[in-house]
């Protein structure tokens, strides 16, 4: 990776550029914004999908943090409360 973020042993680290962030509930998130890599963090027992996907989504717990690519898909929280970083 190109220009990685180095600690003072060396040792890369991942780590995502601070953006803007919001908290959504259940329903298909309409802002075009959230795209590309994105934070979730469940503010409560959540359950997110691709809104064009008829999958039951990825379940998370309560304060779990992932971290996903959803390209330009719209994000559907299909129930549940995140927060999202983007």
């Amino acid at each position: 990776m190109k220009n990685a973020f180095l600690n003072e042993n060396g040792t890369q680290l991942q780590i995502s550029q601070l953006g803007k962030s919001a908290d959504f509930q259940t329903g298909v998130i309409q802002d075009a914004e959230v795209s590309g890599v994105i934070r979730v963090k469940a503010l409560e027992d959540a359950r997110i999908r691709l809104a064009n996907d008829s999958s039951v989504g990825v379940s998370l717990s309560e304060g779990e943090t992932e971290y996903f690519n959803i390209g330009s898909s719209q994000l559907e929280v299909v129930e549940g409360s995140v927060n999202i970083m983007y």
